[in-house]
């Protein structure tokens, strides 16, 4: 039994599998402790690392960007079936000057329609999945409109998900119908205005047909519509809508209308109206099973990471070293020690002391962070125990890179205000890589003013080590 996933979450999954593989593995350290500190099945993990990376790297903003796309296109597609549903009513009546040839009347308005829902149930019984119908067009306007890469991976990620889950033809055939649907309103409602505003004289007009085959036509197409109250002329008012019949029979034109009519709603109408309910219940059912294919290439290289073998018990010491543990990742519900503010000291060498002189009271010690077992361990920690303000402790003589920044930005999620203070050896005077941790700590979206270049330089700042330090991330 599989747990119920949600279309849209399985879908964002498989749209950050298809950048991953196309574009490189993205840093998931952040995310991958947050799937840990949330817990879950493998798929469930997988869906919440995907959530953290698309809130991350923007693609959540290109993922509603592409659904407001996708329901414009439709939108349009709407107004294009209004338009042609009044434009085939209007070219099957004409402008009343001349008689209405009752069969060219009816192939105009069912025609088309006739000929589509065919090669729709052709594809439906087939087992071929490929795109058909409006609901092809919709797919094609949509990503035209979405011009991007990352909207490319989008649309791919649906088709994907749709075929995998047995989706793809019920959701095409529910726009494929609908709009087909909007077609036929506009059609009825064209037909009502026109028929109200007009004299229209009916005819039957044929070359090689015997006069009485329109008998048998007008009753095979009027059958049906005759269920639900609409009229069947007499054999005699059809006699008298032969071409060349005089004079004409104008008294027959409201029998004939509503005939009309009849068939349009009968033979066009609700078979579109049938389909689309048979697809809606379809694509209900097929959602209800939906599951997410943890075997495919790049989930099933994350399984060690999310669903690792074993798990560290957790941080249950007021001040641990995280540098002593196996090195494997921490799960939920770890024991983080009290208090409003805490500091930890992120890959610092052994040359300097920790906690830093004069700060072992301002806050709780993490301890040390080395490695990336590490890292996701304390993240996991933070998600059960948020800091009003974190420290994090980094060395000087480092250049900071693009690991470290984006590690420091998963950690201020963790606590409202979140500090870094810049370290070095005790024998070793201030450098110049200072100011470059200060610069790109800033360019990444750090207030330069919450960087400390040493633990003097804090308590300057602070005013007392027991003070709490102030100001936002």
């Amino acid at each position: 039994m599989h747990d119920a996933l949600s279309f849209n979450a399985v879908w964002l999954a498989e749209t950050l599998r298809i950048k991953e593989l196309r574009d490189g593995a993205l840093d998931d350290a952040a995310p991958v402790a947050r799937a840990l500190g949330r817990g879950g099945n493998f798929a469930q993990r997988l869906i919440t690392r995907a959530q953290a990376l698309a809130e991350r790297e923007s693609i959540q903003t290109t993922f509603v960007h592409w659904q407001t796309l996708s329901k414009l296109a439709f939108a349009l597609l709407a107004i294009t079936a209004i338009l042609t549903g009044a434009g085939l009513a209007a070219s099957a009546l004409g402008d009343g000057s001349h008689p209405v040839n009752l069969m060219l009347a009816i192939a105009v308005l069912l025609g088309l329609h006739a000929l589509t829902f065919v090669f729709w149930l052709v594809g439906t019984v087939a087992s071929s999945s490929h795109a058909s119908g409006m609901g092809a067009v919709w797919l094609w306007m949509t990503s035209r409109m979405a011009r991007t890469p990352q909207s490319a991976a989008i649309g791919q990620a649906l088709v994907a998900t749709l075929q995998r889950s047995h989706g793809l033809k019920p959701l095409l055939g529910i726009l494929t119908h609908a709009v087909w649907c909007i077609v036929f309103v506009s059609t009825i409602v064209t037909l009502l205005a026109l028929l109200s505003a007009r004299q229209y004289v009916f005819q039957w007009e044929t070359t090689l047909l015997a006069p009485e085959a329109f008998t048998v036509i007008t009753h095979l197409f009027g059958g049906l519509p005759s269920l639900i109250g609409f009229p069947i002329p007499a054999d005699t008012v059809v006699a008298q809508s032969m071409a060349g019949a005089l004079p004409a029979n104008n008294s027959a034109g409201p029998l004939w209308s509503q005939w009309l009519l009849g068939v349009v709603v009968v033979y066009g109408f609700l078979p579109r109206l049938l389909a689309l309910l048979a697809c809606i219940v379809t694509w209900r059912r097929q959602m209800q099973l939906l599951t997410l294919d943890t075997e495919l290439p790049g989930f099933i290289e994350l399984k060690p990471r999310l669903m690792p073998g074993s798990l560290n018990t957790g941080i249950d010491a007021p001040a641990p070293d995280l540098a002593t543990n196996s090195g494997e990742s921490s799960q939920a519900g770890l024991i983080m020690p009290g208090g409003h503010n805490a500091l930890v000291a992120i890959e610092l060498p052994n040359d300097i002391t920790w906690p830093p002189s004069g700060l072992e009271n301002i806050g709780a010690d993490l301890g040390r962070v080395d490695t990336r077992a590490q890292r996701s361990a304390l993240l996991s920690a933070l998600e059960s125990k948020q800091y009003d303000h974190l420290i994090a402790a980094c060395d000087g003589r480092l250049t900071p890179d693009r690991g470290t920044l984006l590690y420091f930005q998963a950690l201020a999620q963790t606590c409202k205000q979140f500090h870094v203070l810049i370290l070095l050896p005790d024998t070793m005077p201030e450098n110049n890589r200072t100011t470059l941790w200060q610069a790109n700590l800033e360019r990444v979206g750090f207030d330069s003013a919450r960087v400390y270049t040493g633990p003097a330089s804090l308590t300057a700042q602070t005013g007392t080590t027991q003070s709490t330090p102030h100001g936002n991330h």
